[in-house]
């Protein structure tokens, strides 16, 4: 608060006024504005985390709680979409391929990912779940091989010593431009 108690006013001069003085003034008061700003810009920034915090113990409450598979899954996707501000999302779980003899030394030797979840607030999109292999070329292999979370920026701008590449064929079938994207590998006692 300034001498007239007015969060606004940053000083006051009186006349006659130098040019100095003037100056000084106005750069202490621009400095004020700067820093009001930058200290409602984080405020945001804090409550935004607070909130994404909520978030995330209402999803590790739902984790130890929720029995039914479908449904946790639909949460885990839904609340991690609000968290990160995500057009769509997608969900992937690592199985067992059925026959394949397990190995030992090998926890994802016999395994491989199934597509078992898609959201997307843009466009409608039928869904069909599907089986991939696990292995290097997509990314959703990549993180679940390495087990190294991904974010990128411009999903057609791939770094050229990526070890994975995009699949553009639900783009180029739908004319959804996937942008930007976070994998995150999720891993639990099983």
């Amino acid at each position: 608060h300034s001498a007239f108690g007015h969060p606004a006013i940053a000083g006051y001069v009186t006349r006659p006024v130098s040019e100095q003085l003037l100056f000084a003034t106005l750069r202490a008061a621009s400095s004020k504005l700067a820093m009001e700003s930058e200290r409602e810009e984080l405020s945001r920034l804090v409550t935004r985390q607070e909130e994404a915090m909520r978030e995330l113990n209402s999803i590790g409450i739902d984790l130890s709680s929720e029995r039914n598979l479908s449904t946790l899954l639909e949460k885990i996707l839904q609340k991690s979409r609000e968290i990160t501000l995500a057009d769509a999302g997608s969900l992937y779980l690592v199985e067992e391929i059925e026959g394949a003899p397990p190995v030992e030394d090998d926890f994802l030797a016999n395994k491989q990912l199934r597509f078992v979840l898609a959201q997307n607030d843009s466009i409608e999109v039928p869904f069909a779940q599907f089986t991939m292999p696990i292995n290097r070329q997509s990314i959703a292999g990549f993180v679940a091989i390495t087990s190294l979370p991904q974010n990128i920026e411009d999903c057609y701008q791939l770094p050229g010593d990526c070890e994975f590449s995009i699949n553009r064929s639900f783009d180029e079938s739908t004319g959804y431009r996937t942008k930007s994207m976070l994998v995150i590998p999720m891993n639990n006692q099983k």
